[in-house]
Parts: C-alpha cells; structure tokens; sequence
C-alpha cells in the first residue's frame, strides 16, 4: 500500500512540476478533436527538434532539451465550474467545436468506448442529460470564453476552421506553442495526422502510445478517430431534437459563430 501511495504521490508530483513549467495549455471539451491536434504536434516536434516527442507532452526530460511545455486538459468538462481561474495569468489555446457535433460525438464516446452504465443509452435522452448533454457542452464553453481576459494570452482555434483551411490554422497553433516554423515539417505532420491515417493506425491496433485504439474493431462508433465530420450531426436529430438543440444555442456565446 505503501509503496503504491509513493508512486501515486510521485506521478502526482511530476504532472504539477509539468503544469508548472508549462508553455501554454490546450483547453477543450471532449471530442472537440484534441487527439487530433495533439498527433499533429507531437510529430512536428519530433521533426523540428529531431527527438521523439509523444502525444502526451508530458516528460520533463523534453522540457530541459528546450522543447515548450503544452499540457492538453479538459479542465472543468466533468462539471465542476470556475475551472478556468486555475490558469488565470497563463497562456491559453481553447479548441472549440459545434456543440452538435460534439454531442453526438460525446454520446459514443460514453456509450460504446467507456460504456458508462449510468449514462443514457438513448441519444435522445443523452442530448437533454443535465451531466452530458448539451447544456453541459456550452456552459464550459462559455466559461472559458467569458475568462479570456484573465489569461495572459488566449487564443480560439475552432475544429470546422481546421478541416478546412488545416495548414493555416495549424501554423497558429505552432506559433501559440512556441515552436519554431518549419513549412516541410507542417506539411509531413499534416499528412501523418490526416483523418484517414489516424483511423487506419488505430484500426490496426492502437496507434500513437495507445492513444488510437477502437474498442471494437468491427464496430467503426466505437472508434476514437469516429469520422471527423463537420455538421454529422444532422445524420442523428430528430426534429424534436433538433428543435431543442437549437434553442439550447441561443445560450452559446455569440464569439464561437455556431448559433
């Protein structure tokens, strides 16, 4: 016991010495295509830095070879508010993405990769669930928009601007982090991290440290890289839901453009 104590105390102790030297930190709620940002980075870094750099940007060893820090977080999504004064003074990068999308995306995530029992099994149901709905989505969305003034610099970079306009919006997001620009290197990291390859390495069988890894193979929701679409929610609503759905948005900060 005692020893499992010391090695949580430890891990505890590594992750706040990471937060602490932090670059930047890269704020979203889930399914707001995170792993997709990440797998870019960790590949452009390896290319610029010529190291291994792994998704999770969590080894020290890395930020005392002067590579900037980034801690990736979901900071506030389980539903705990004023999250966002924890990084107040910090530099912060808000991953936004249509609150539709992500709760359609949210509901397999729930249901068929970490097959929450407590969860709603209806999508329906889900959509109106005060812990994993929609409501839940655009309160922390909102939160860490209202807070923008707080950071020491705050920058939005939304999932639809980066499937389509992906080398632009990817060299904010370079700069943001403080690595340095490499054109050859963005293009390679783009190419490796296209929807279509993630989805292919995690077919295969967990790609990325594990990061990539379908719970069911045969099963394409069960799928981390699902399908990326922009407005895939459409596919899912009923008219009651979408009805709903469209006056929860009134509630979403205007800033975001998804009303």
């Amino acid at each position: 016991v005692s020893f499992c104590l010391m090695r949580e105390f430890l891990s505890h102790l590594g992750m706040e010495l990471v937060r602490r030297v932090a670059h930047s930190f890269i704020v979203s709620f889930p399914k707001s295509g995170r792993t997709w940002v990440r797998v870019f980075l960790a590949h452009y870094a390896s290319r610029v830095y010529g190291r291994e750099v792994k998704p999770f940007f969590t080894s020290l060893r890395e930020y005392l070879a002067g590579i900037p820090r980034i801690v990736f977080t979901h900071a506030g999504a389980e539903g705990e508010g004023g999250t966002s004064k924890k990084l107040t003074g910090r530099r912060v990068l808000f991953i936004a993405r249509d609150p539709r999308d992500i709760v359609v995306s949210y509901y397999f995530q729930i249901t068929k990769r970490e097959a929450v029992s407590a969860a709603p099994g209806d999508l329906s149901e889900f959509i109106r669930d005060p812990k994993y709905g929609l409501e839940r989505i655009i309160s922390f969305m909102n939160e860490w928009s209202e807070a923008r003034e707080t950071f020491k610099s705050f920058l939005c970079i939304r999932y639809e601007d980066l499937k389509q306009s992906p080398k632009e919006e990817f060299a904010k997001i370079i700069s943001f982090v403080g690595f340095p620009w490499d054109e050859k290197a963005c293009e390679e990291a783009l190419e490796y991290a296209r929807f279509e390859n993630m989805q292919e390495r995690e077919r295969k069988g967990g790609g990325e440290s594990g990061i990539l890894k379908a719970t069911n193979t045969a099963d394409a929701d069960s799928y981390k890289v699902r399908r990326g679409k922009v407005g895939g929610y459409a596919d899912y609503f009923s008219v009651e839901d979408t009805t709903y759905v469209e006056q929860a948005l009134r509630k979403l900060d205007a800033a975001f453009k998804y009303r």
